[in-house]
């Protein structure tokens, strides 16, 4: 099966580069935090996280509201602790206090009345359970582009978010997150230290200082608990970097837009290829409407001939001409 790219849920190969490493480290972080556990991921959409998650955890739920969706997952990913339900994310047709880990990411800004999934959250975790979500920051998500997402019921700046979480979850840690252009430079001769640092450029100033270097995050990233203690044990406080040595994720984007290209290419050869038949088919009719124009020329001259003097006149000798003509075919 196959699951069409709407511009509302990620689907791999579709949206372009960013949205897949977005998406990607996201998962990643959520990963180490559901190694061995058990995980609920709301809304699973295209099953593409869910599939991630169960990598290390013991197991993973999906939960997905579209049928569609669903089905697609169910056939693409294959795995003994993984398996897809469909449900609302509001209303889980699921047993409450089971999960270690709850994931819902780029979910709560699409959902009416975002805070029956807080609840629902809360219902389905463990005492000592977290949830990890994330959400567009809407300063510098919608604002600072002057960007409206037409699937977002609502979207939160920092603060709302934070106190949204804090609403239901007495401990929430939140994290930032913006895709940055990067350029790797390490040592190649040992010893190779195990922490290497990250320089951020601002304006010509390079600083090794994150604080002063990183951007306004453009998506906000919380890990809710119970307890601080329960939080504080599963969340990695240093900065992290997604690095794809193979470029995967750049290499399909640039192979769509060549494909693109060729295609618009081709475009324009039909295109000239139309307008050549056009022409030639403008030729036709004018010449079509020339013949008819003669063709008319020569009834109305007809027409005139078979009303003169002389064509009465002379209508008796043509009978008689063709008289004779029908004799000597009889033989006569």
């Amino acid at each position: 099966m196959t699951l069409e790219w709407t511009g509302e849920r990620f689907v791999p190969g579709a949206g372009g580069a960013a949205i897949a490493y977005e998406h990607r480290h996201r998962y990643l972080v959520a990963e180490r935090m559901a190694a061995g556990r058990q995980v609920l991921d709301l809304a699973s959409g295209e099953g593409y996280g869910s599939n991630l998650l169960a990598q290390r955890a013991a197991l993973v739920v999906g939960l997905e509201i579209d049928v569609e969706a669903v089905a697609h997952a169910d056939a693409k990913y294959q795995r003994d602790n993984l398996r897809f339900v469909r449900g609302d994310i509001r209303r889980a047709p699921l047993v409450a206090g089971v999960f270690d880990v709850l994931t819902c990411f780029e979910v709560i800004e699409h959902v009416t009345r975002p805070e029956l999934v807080l609840q629902e959250a809360r219902r389905l975790l463990r005492p000592d359970g977290v949830l990890v979500i994330s959400t567009p920051e809407r300063k510098e998500y919608s604002d600072a582009r002057h960007f409206k997402n037409e699937f977002h019921e609502h979207e939160f700046y920092e603060d709302e978010f934070r106190a949204f979480l804090q609403s239901a979850f007495p401990c929430v840690e939140v994290f930032g997150q913006r895709l940055l252009t990067t350029s790797a430079l390490w040592p190649l001769d040992p010893p190779i230290p195990k922490d290497l640092p990250a320089a951020f450029l601002t304006g010509t100033v390079a600083t090794a200082d994150p604080a002063e270097g990183l951007p306004r995050p453009q998506y906000c990233i919380a890990v809710c608990g119970g307890e601080e203690a329960h939080v504080r044990e599963r969340v990695d406080q240093s900065l992290s970097l997604l690095v794809d040595p193979l470029q995967e994720w750049i290499d399909e984007y640039d192979q769509g837009i060549e494909a693109r290209a060729n295609l618009e290419l081709e475009v324009v050869d039909l295109k000239a290829h139309t307008d050549l038949l056009l022409s030639i088919k403008a030729h036709h009719e004018e010449q079509i409407a020339q013949l008819t124009s003669e063709v008319e020329t020569l009834r109305i001259r007809l027409r005139e001939l078979y009303k003169s003097t002389s064509w009465r006149l002379t209508q008796p000798l043509r009978a008689t001409s063709r008289l004779l003509a029908s004799l000597r075919r009889q033989g006569f």
